[in-house]
């Protein structure tokens, strides 16, 4: 009986293993994925293409979990979206209007090209040869001949090529993983989502019952609480948005309104009521040229689709008229108030710095296009010929405040750090290359008919760029109420100023009386607010958007090579000195986590300033890392020993422009007191006993806890287990353990690429616990897998559990 098992185990192995090499050879080349798809009949050909463009929108839209994927981390990182765009925004950001915008425009000329075979074959043999971690910018240079075949120059001729092709990229992204997906599955890609969708369709009847009646009884309120219920059931029912954004619009949520109105337009293009809502609410929050844009998108697909478009056309008339209202009314303010601008802010000669010296200095060109050592030179030539002048418009109150503000700003009270937050946090985006854009010539007459300007070198940098691109961030910004209010909770104006700024009457003469109040700032933290504030909100007009983002890198890349180079040497003070709230600030910045602050304070102050560096060196990103030099400066009074290393970096920063490379300065570490050879026996045993623990923790850990694992669970099943959880709650779940248990685990490791097998022999000890506490082929500990297991739990998955915690 045993050898009849045992060639019954052989035939089945054999038979596997033939299984498998039949379904390997029989994969799918590109050229008949490609000649199946285009084999389609135009009208399922149409149908298929709108799942694509949906598709594109899922993680933006449609999804209940709101984390973001790669299309969305691209259309970031491609000037599409911005940084702080995300889906569960109460807000509408207004990128993803500009972003709807252009990928309607492209969605339409790729589809002409996706039912071309050679086209699609191109596609698919293109993006074969991206990995799932490939850069944006590498993705492009691979799929630039495809681009090439589908882009015109009449294609969103006001977006920059970046952006263009980003977009671009995402679709044809998009396409080529449908294809291979309806490669597979056939026709039951459509059919099975749209079978979905009429499930869930039925069982939201009451909810939508109890909706239209809160509707009845003006509780708009009440209907939209409803109507989100019901759409978390059914999230791709068109109905449901048109009818949320008709209450969003009732109680003056139009921003919410907006973003309702895009999805029921993506839902149903060729239903009127989806475009019309979006243009609506657009039209109320102050949006009109958007507002006639996604008018003009619904009317033309409804009458492409032959459906009612009536009420569009009367919409449009309606948009026509406000655009002309508000364009006479605003034409004939700013005459008016230019001059009276002019008036207020004549320059008094004899604070005055010459225009027409300066224009002269620089051979008729601006700061921003001197580079390198030819701008350092420059500069300090114009800050010789010039007299040390304080700006006498500081402001009195916040003198007294200086004056009266103890010598370490880290020692003041936790509440008082809590006010200040957001004036450290927008440090890293301030003083980054602020002198790019300032090469735009200007005539004498603009020079003398513009607001007061005062160079004083006590000034910080970004004074000065604030000051010298003061017209590009007034003409640059499209959205002023949301900047407005955005400086408001960072409690940037007074009340005074506030009131200032809201009594003019058009944008551009409020972003200007706004940039007046800027420069009469004396505190680098207080401009910082602003410029932290620019960079993070929506509706920047290219030149300042690249602007401004240019600052960042720049200012982040400094920061990166100042803590890399200097990292033996800021650690020896540090280690001496008391870090508690400079931890703290930290947290509330944050740049550490609750759990790293913990540990770094249980480490022994003689060691933990070492211990911060390298966490911020090696597992901070470059922003974080800024956030840290940057408060480091601000309170260079309490490290007294960091002076000739703060210093170092300020030099450097204030040389930073375009094609400019930093070139600090190396301080040699101070000497330490004792080598590890010089330490006496009982310490050096201990030193080496350590290493042997962790030797033991570690690898040896990771191997049992491999054998232990592979005797619990099948490996050769593992892959297919995996597939059936959800790929984006686990990948949540997996940051939260990975912060809890401060493990850098690779997540590709259990979600290898297409074809490719599962490499269970690099899996550490904390994939290992986390795949079992997920698979529950082991039952969990005594006290759960969320505590540490109790001394008398001998169990294999408390022991495992038991050997994370002491790895940690």
């Amino acid at each position: 009986s045993v050898c009849v098992c045992v060639c019954v185990l052989c035939v089945c192995v054999c038979c596997a293993l033939s299984q498998s090499h039949t379904v390997g050879s029989q994969r799918r080349t590109p050229e008949a994925m490609a000649l199946e798809w285009c084999t389609l009949k135009q009208e399922n050909y149409l149908r298929h293409c709108h799942m694509v463009f949906v598709g594109v929108f899922k993680e933006l839209l449609f999804s209940q979990r709101h984390e973001p994927n790669k299309y969305l981390l691209w259309a970031q990182e491609g000037a599409l979206l911005s940084k702080t765009a995300h889906l569960k925004a109460e807000t509408l950001d207004i990128s993803v209007i500009k972003t709807m915008d252009i990928l309607w425009i492209l969605f339409a000329e790729t589809k002409k090209k996706c039912n071309q075979s050679a086209f699609v074959t191109d596609l698919l043999k293109s993006f074969e040869q991206v990995k799932d971690d490939t850069d944006l910018m590498d993705i492009i240079d691979t799929i630039m001949p495809l681009l090439e075949r589908v882009l015109t120059d009449d294609i969103a001729p006001e977006w920059i090529d970046l952006q263009r092709n980003t977009a671009l990229t995402i679709l044809l992204a998009q396409f080529a993983g449908y294809i291979e997906r309806f490669a597979v599955e056939g026709e039951t890609v459509l059919s099975g989502f749209e079978k979905e969708r009429e499930i869930n369709n039925g069982k939201i009847g009451a909810l939508e019952t109890k909706g239209e009646d809160e509707v009845n009884i003006n509780d708009f309120k009440g209907a939209i609480i409803t109507y989100g219920k019901a759409i978390e059931i059914s999230p791709y029912n068109y109905y449901l948005y048109c009818r949320r954004a008709y209450c969003h619009l009732q109680v003056n949520e139009d921003r919410m309104a907006v973003l309702d109105g895009i999805r029921a337009a993506l839902l149903k293009p060729d239903y009127f009521k989806g475009h019309y809502f979006c243009a609506k609410g657009l039209l109320s929050a102050g949006f009109p040229k958007h507002a006639m844009m996604a008018n003009k998108r619904g009317t033309e697909l409804c009458q492409a689709a032959e459906s009612d478009a009536t009420v569009l056309q009367a919409q449009m008339q309606e948009i026509e008229n406000r655009m002309k209202l508000e364009d006479g009314a605003q034409s004939t303010k700013d005459q008016s108030d230019a001059r009276e601008e002019q008036k207020k802010h004549r320059p008094e000669p004899e604070m005055v710095f010459d225009a027409r010296k300066w224009s002269n200095s620089l051979g008729g060109q601006g700061i921003g296009l001197v580079r390198g050592s030819d701008f350092q030179a420059v500069w300090q030539n114009l800050m010789d010929n010039m007299k040390d002048t304080d700006l006498q418009g500081s402001d009195g109150a916040q003198e007294r405040e200086v004056d009266q503000r103890p010598k370490s700003k880290i020692s003041t009270s936790k509440s008082d750090k809590k006010n200040t937050r957001e004036e450290s946090r927008s440090a890293p985006n301030s003083q980054q290359g602020s002198e790019r854009h300032g090469a735009r010539k200007k005539s004498s007459t603009e020079m003398q008919s513009t607001d007061k300007v005062v160079f004083d070198p006590a000034k910080c940098r970004l004074w000065r760029a604030v000051n010298s691109e003061r017209e590009l961030i007034a003409n640059g910004v499209e959205d002023v109420s949301f900047l407005l209010y955005r400086l408001k909770l960072k409690r940037f104006l007074s009340e005074g100023d506030q009131e200032v700024v809201e009594r003019q009457s058009t944008p551009p003469l409020k972003l200007r009386t706004l940039i007046d109040i800027v420069l009469k700032k004396s505190s680098n933290l207080e401009i910082r607010k602003f410029t932290s504030v620019l960079v993070a909100i929506d509706g920047l007009k290219p030149d300042l958007f690249k602007w401004v983002n240019n600052l960042e890198s720049m200012g982040n890349c400094c920061a990166d090579s100042f803590l890399y180079l200097f990292l033996e040497v800021l650690a020896e003070p540090l280690n001496k000195a008391p870090l508690k709230d400079l931890i703290y600030s930290l947290q509330m910045l944050s740049v550490l986590t609750e759990t790293e602050n913990d540990l770094l304070m249980k480490t022994p102050s003689e060691q933990r300033g070492q211990r911060l560096l390298e966490v911020i060196v090696f597992m901070k990103t470059t922003a974080q890392k800024l956030d840290f030099v940057f408060l480091l400066e601000e309170e260079r009074e309490t490290f007294p020993k960091l002076k000739l290393c703060l210093e170092e970096f300020q030099k450097e920063f204030e040389k930073l422009g375009e094609g400019y490379v930093n070139k600090f300065r190396r301080y040699m570490p101070l000497p330490r007191p004792r080598r590890r050879e010089d330490l006496p026996p009982e310490e050096r045993n201990a030193y080496c006993n350590f290493f042997r623990l962790m030797y033991l923790i570690v690898l040896e850990g990771t191997r049992v806890a491999q054998k232990v694992f592979a005797e619990e669970v099948p490996l050769d099943g593992l892959q297919a287990e995996l597939r059936k959880l959800r790929k984006s709650e686990l990948h949540r779940h997996f940051r939260e353990f990975q912060t809890e248990f401060l493990s850098h685990s690779d997540w590709a490791l259990l979600f290898p690429q297409k074809w490719s097998e599962l490499e269970f022999d690099k899996f550490d000890l904390t994939l290992i616990v986390f795949v079992m506490m997920n698979l529950k082929h082991l039952p969990q500990p005594k006290r759960g897998w969320h505590m540490r297991p109790s001394g008398p739990d001998a169990s294999r998955q408390g022991s495992l559990l038991r050997l994370l915690y002491l790895r940690r």
